[in-house]
C-alpha cells in the first residue's frame, strides 16, 4: 500500500491534469523549453549548459518529488529485504514460491508492449489519445509493474549460468555502473548538442543498449583488475565500516 501510495504522489500532476481537462497535455499541446545548449558550438560550453540545465531541473523538482520517491523507495527496499529474508533471493530456483515471477514478469510486459509500440508510433495509437497521454500511461504502469518485472529477471538470472557470469562484475560495481551511465549520457549529448531535446523516445531507448553493452565490458575488465568501484569506495569510506 505504501508503494502504490508513493506511486500515486509521483504521478499526481498527471492525475489531476487528467482528471481536470481529461488529458495531461490539454489540447496536444506539449510544454517546451527552449533548449539554449542546442545552440552551442563548443564542447565545454555544451557540457556546462547540460549540467546547468539539468541542476535547476533537479532543485525545481526536488521538493515536490522528494517525499514520493521516499515513499516509493521505501517499500520496494522492505520488499527486497523480506524475499531476502525468506530465502527467495539465494536461490531461488529451488523454491516452488517463486513460480510466480516469470509469469507475472510476462504479464506487466505484454501489458506495456502496446503503450509501448504506440510511443514509438509502431501502432495506431487509441483515437483521440495524445502522445503526452500515452507516455503518461506508459510510465505510470511501468512503475506499478517495476517489482514484478524486476522478480522475472532475477528468476531468469538464477536460472541461467552464463547470464549471471555475464552480470555478476557489474552487479559489484552497480553504483558506479549507475552514475556513469548519467555521465555518460551527459557528455554524449555533450558532444551532440543538436540533439538535446530533440531525439523520439525510440531511438534514445536505442541508445541505451550499446550503453549498458559497453558498462558489461568495462566492469569485466575493472574486476578482474581487483579494484573496488570508484564510488562503492567512497562510500565504504564514508560508512567508516569494514
Amino acid at each position: 500500500m505504501a508503494y502504490l501510495a508513493g506511486v500515486a504522489l509521483l504521478r499526481m500532476d498527471g492525475l489531476v491534469a487528467l482528471l481536470g481537462t481529461g488529458h495531461v497535455a490539454y489540447g496536444g499541446q506539449v510544454a517546451t523549453v527552449p533548449h539554449d545548449i542546442m545552440l552551442a558550438t563548443h564542447y565545454p560550453a555544451a557540457l556546462a549548459g547540460l549540467v546547468g540545465e539539468n541542476a535547476r531541473d533537479w532543485l525545481q523538482a526536488l521538493p515536490v518529488s522528494l517525499f514520493a520517491v521516499m515513499v516509493t523507495s521505501g517499500p520496494l527496499m522492505l520488499i527486497g529485504m523480506g524475499l531476502y529474508r525468506s530465502g527467495c533471493f539465494l536461490s531461488c530456483a529451488s523454491s516452488r514460491r517463486c513460480v510466480w515471477f516469470l509469469p507475472a514478469g510476462i504479464g506487466v510486459s505484454l501489458v506495456l508492449l502496446p503503450l509501448a509500440l504506440m510511443q514509438v508510433r509502431l501502432c495506431p495509437a487509441w483515437s483521440g489519445a495524445y502522445p503526452a497521454d500515452v507516455a503518461f500511461l506508459l510510465a505510470t504502469i511501468r512503475l506499478l509493474g517495476a517489482p514484478f518485472g524486476a522478480l522475472a529477471w532475477l528468476w531468469l538470472v538464477d536460472r541461467i549460468e552464463w547470464l549471471q557470469h555475464m552480470l555478476a562484475p557489474i552487479g559489484r560495481v552497480a553504483l558506479s555502473a549507475y552514475l556513469g551511465q548519467s555521465i555518460v549520457a551527459r557528455l554524449g549529448f555533450a558532444g551532440m548538442p543538436h540533439f538535446y531535446g530533440t531525439m523520439d523516445y525510440a531511438f534514445l531507448m536505442c541508445l541505451t543498449v550499446p550503453v549498458v553493452l559497453f558498462q558489461v565490458v568495462v566492469a569485466r575488465i575493472w574486476y578482474r583488475s581487483g579494484y573496488t568501484g570508484p564510488a562503492e569506495a567512497l562510500w565504504r569510506f564514508l560508512y567508516l565500516r569494514p
